[in-house]
C-alpha cells in the first residue's frame, strides 16, 4: 500500500509541479520543492 501511495504522489508531483510546490510551501517544506521523490526506479 505504501509503495503505491508513494508512486502516486511522485507521478502527481511530476504532472503538476506548480501545485506540488504550493503544497510543500504551505506546510513549510519549500526547501524540498526541487527534490525528486523517485529518480531511479519504478515499482514492479
Amino acid at each position: 500500500m505504501w509503495h503505491e501511495t508513494i508512486d502516486n504522489i511522485a507521478q502527481l508531483s511530476d504532472a503538476h509541479p506548480n501545485e506540488w510546490q504550493e503544497l510543500l510551501a504551505s506546510v513549510g517544506l519549500e526547501d524540498f520543492t526541487q527534490e525528486k521523490l523517485l529518480d531511479c526506479c519504478t515499482a514492479n
